[in-house]
């Protein structure tokens, strides 16, 4: 279907990683897509698996755990929680490449898959005419809206998610985050968890990356600058370029 069209939510994602839910036309799916009833084809769902731990994973179970409602997908494990890996109970499950510049190739070559990647790889993917075939679903977001996964709905996202910053030198036990490594006696982190933020466009598989560039190699002329973020730019675009 067009990106527009399909739109799933924590319960059908538990749902179907989880073997419950195993077909496309599932009385679940239809119920959320009324309009695609006699679309979606009465097929199995290949499911994409990641087999080795990875951040993507993280993010999913971490979103999943906090929205999916176990009442009704009681086959979604609690332990299932914040991990970077899981050995999804799917039959015939498929598996994704650990080569995220794959990912998307793998997902055309299987047909009724669904899997999940970095938006920014699809996005590259639909660029290079790589990516026939495939569609984004919309996601149902804590607000109870369904968005989709562009910069305005990840903006949101942060926008209605406390970023703190963090001093290792004052750690506070309780947080669990003393174990920091301390390398420099002004080392500050930036942190906060964007899953599953409030907000009624926020999108719910949000995070977010960071980089620490020191000041003291800024120069007059600041070339030494615009060369780390010449290099920033390469590293979310190599494939590309």
């Amino acid at each position: 279907t067009d990106d527009s069209n399909l739109t799933l939510n924590a319960d059908l994602l538990a749902g179907i990683y989880s073997g419950a839910i195993s077909r496309w036309n599932d009385a679940a799916i239809l119920a959320l897509n009324p309009l695609l009833a006699g679309v979606l084809p009465s097929q199995p769902i290949n499911v994409m698996v990641r087999t080795d731990a990875n951040s993507d994973t993280r993010l999913f179970t971490r979103t999943l755990s906090k929205m999916v409602d176990r009442t009704q997908i009681p086959s979604y494990d609690p332990q299932w929680n914040d991990v970077d890996f899981v050995a999804w109970p799917v039959p015939d499950s498929r598996t994704l490449p650990s080569d995220y510049n794959h990912t998307t190739d793998t997902l055309v070559q299987n047909l009724y898959s669904i899997g999940y990647s970095h938006y920014s790889l699809i996005l590259l993917a639909r660029k290079l005419n790589i990516a026939a075939g495939t569609a984004i679903a919309r996601i149902v977001n804590s607000a109870g809206n369904a968005v989709t996964p562009d910069v305005s709905n990840v903006f949101a996202a942060i926008n209605n998610t406390v970023v703190q910053r963090y001093d290792p030198h004052l750690a506070d036990v309780s947080s669990n985050r003393a174990e920091e490594e301390e390398t420099d006696n002004n080392l500050l982190s930036l942190y906060g968890d964007l899953s599953a933020a409030a907000g009624i466009s926020s999108y719910p598989f949000s995070t977010f990356m960071y980089y620490n560039l020191r000041r003291d190699t800024h120069d007059s002329t600041c070339f030494i600058f615009a060369k780390e973020l010449e290099w920033i730019a390469w590293t979310l675009s190599w494939r590309s370029g």
